[in-house]
């Protein structure tokens, strides 16, 4: 069996970013809750498309189209605030913060990835494209006492703006699973409105 990668295709936060959500996420450390696992700073990203295992070819081919797909894309500037529990505070699973502003743009720019990794063997996910960024995962072991101490942080950062998120680039990741959570390595940058630029 061949080399294989585990892979997704997102766009990573910037410094000021995480710079912004940094004195909620050092918060949400602090609780020390069961069953609540905050993401690594340097691991936020938001999702375009998870790839699953891909070879090293797959991964040179599909940079080759992406990089044409969003070559027609001009750079945009997202709003980031709100923090939620999803699907809903009764059966949270995720805490997540979503783009206030261009989320046209962000669903355009998911479309053309989905357009250009579909011919090359990736179906199409599945339902609508809800961007966001993962702060945190939640099981039920996060018992009711400690929900309501998630809750009230999230309440106290409601509203609040957090960072504007240049996006002009994106970028395919590895995943690399071990005992403490996914480490994420960049394999190939690719910058928006420009032909085959692959970093």
């Amino acid at each position: 069996m061949g080399l294989s990668l585990r892979a997704f295709i997102g766009i990573e936060v910037t410094d000021g970013f995480r710079q912004g959500i940094l004195p909620f996420m050092e918060e949400l450390m602090k609780l020390r809750v069961l069953g609540l696992r905050p993401t690594r700073i340097y691991n936020l990203h938001m999702t375009l498309k998870f790839l699953g295992d891909i070879s090293p070819n797959e991964l040179r081919r599909g940079t080759r189209a992406v990089s044409r797909a969003v070559s027609t894309l001009q750079p945009f500037t997202v709003n980031i605030g709100d923090i939620e529990l999803v699907p809903s505070v009764q059966r949270a699973r995720v805490l997540s913060c979503s783009p206030q502003g261009c989320r046209k743009n962000l669903i355009d720019l998911q479309g053309a990835v989905e357009q250009a990794m579909t011919p090359l063997g990736f179906p199409k996910e599945e339902g609508y494209f809800r961007p966001h960024i993962t702060l945190a995962r939640l099981n039920r072991r996060v018992s009711p006492d400690a929900m309501h101490l998630i809750v009230k942080r999230v309440r106290g950062f409601s509203g609040t703006y957090i960072s504007d998120l240049l996006v002009d680039r994106v970028s395919f990741v590895q995943s690399i699973l071990s005992p403490r959570g996914s480490n994420y390595q960049r394999l190939a940058v690719i910058r928006l409105g420009e032909r085959n630029k692959v970093l």
